[in-house]
């Protein structure tokens, strides 16, 4: 009778043991999950910044090209004129100021777009198809619950 107890002992130990390494291969399942999801996140977020960026670059190159503009036909109002007004040679001032300010401003935004085109390049996105590579972060984030990872926890 002994005998049987031990073996029933025995056998209650093995199975919780093999529970165990199950929970263990459980847990190692969700943490590769949601480093998963993380990666898919900061992508999502890197595409987000890249198209914000865009636009913003397209309105600072659109401003840019109005001060030069602006520049351009003072510069032609001041040369018409034998002498030039005060408020004229202020303006001109403030307008070539402002062209300097802009350009400077534009170029930093050129030169973070092409930070964040290489990151995202780097990542293995095409930035050329920048819809395409979000709705497959977003694809890929939505459906990691149903691949091989998600059975194995159920």
């Amino acid at each position: 009778m002994a005998n049987q107890y031990e073996l029933g002992l025995s056998f209650k130990l093995l199975g919780m043991s093999q529970a165990a390494q199950q929970a263990a291969g459980f847990s190692q399942a969700v943490g590769g999950l949601s480093s998963d999801i993380a990666s898919l996140k900061q992508q999502a977020s890197q595409i987000t910044a890249y198209k914000s960026l865009g636009a913003e670059t397209r309105k600072a190159a659109a401003e840019f090209r109005d001060a030069q503009a602006k520049v351009k036909s003072l510069a032609a109002e001041t040369r018409a004129t034998q002498s030039p007004s005060k408020a004229l040679t202020d303006q001109f001032a403030a307008a070539k100021s402002k062209v300097s300010a802009l350009s400077k401003e534009y170029e930093s935004k050129i030169a973070r777009l092409r930070e964040l085109r290489k990151e995202l390049t780097g990542a293995g996105l095409d930035v050329g198809r920048l819809g395409e590579a979000e709705k497959k972060t977003g694809r890929s984030n939505k459906s990691r619950g149903r691949g091989p990872r998600q059975r194995a926890i159920r």
